[in-house]
């Protein structure tokens, strides 16, 4: 009886072991894999043109009004590409629930009135409740396969990955970090991490796919301003 214990305990072991060495592989290949992608507000002219196609992607936001800190040091980031790329075109791609919770135009209001950045170069995505959204998104509704994405570093790699895997071109720029990154949000990236290898390298692909009509990307963003 105690050798059956044993051999099941060390099974168990031998399953755990495997299961944490590809948890630390998944993350360690979405970091090294995207390294070359992160560059500079100055370099993303290299990579495109003087008229790149930014993504910002969604966070939190005081229903309807004010973005998040996370949220607003992204969207500073992006001010700072508009100010060397005035022709850049921009996509705020987050979560609206409803009524009273929107992102995307919070988003947008605060480059428009605080970066001086036209509407009809912000278009919304108002569909983009997931990285795996606002990536699978941008093909298949905006037409973009060019991209420059937005977000934290610590986010960046997992949102870049992702890009990869779905066929898009992508860069990224990170945002300043929030200085008070907690353990729980770390495991969380982590986690995060394999499920977003799961979605776009294997067969496990999200249930969910959020379609909706294809957006002219020459008619101006102001088109998207309202739940199309």
């Amino acid at each position: 009886m105690m050798r059956v214990v044993k051999v099941v305990l060390k099974g168990l072991m031998w399953g755990i072991g495997i299961i944490v060495a590809g948890i630390i592989a998944i993350n360690i290949f979405a970091q090294v894999s995207t390294l070359q992608q992160k560059v500079s507000v100055d370099e993303v002219g290299q990579k495109f043109d003087n008229a790149p196609v930014v993504v910002v992607l969604g966070a939190g936001v005081t229903p309807n009004k004010e973005p998040s800190l996370v949220l607003k040091k992204r969207l500073d980031k992006a001010s700072e590409i508009y100010q060397q790329y005035p022709e850049a075109t921009f996509i705020m791609s987050g979560d609206h629930q409803g009524p009273y919770y929107n992102e995307v135009s919070v988003m947008k209001t605060y480059l428009s009135e605080q970066a001086g950045i036209p509407s009809h170069q912000i278009y919304l995505d108002h569909l983009g409740i997931n990285t795996y959204s606002s990536m699978y998104r941008l093909q298949q509704v905006f037409g973009v396969n060019h991209v420059a994405v937005v977000t934290q570093s610590s986010h960046l790699s997992r949102a870049l990955m992702m890009a990869n895997g779905l066929g898009l071109e992508a860069v990224g720029v990170s945002a300043s970090e929030d200085n008070n990154i907690q353990l729980s949000q770390f495991v969380r990236e982590v986690g995060a991490t394999v499920k977003a290898f799961a979605e776009v390298y294997t067969p496990l692909k999200p249930t969910v796919v959020y379609e909706s009509n294809r957006i002219d990307m020459n008619q101006g963003g102001d088109q998207t301003d309202e739940f199309y």
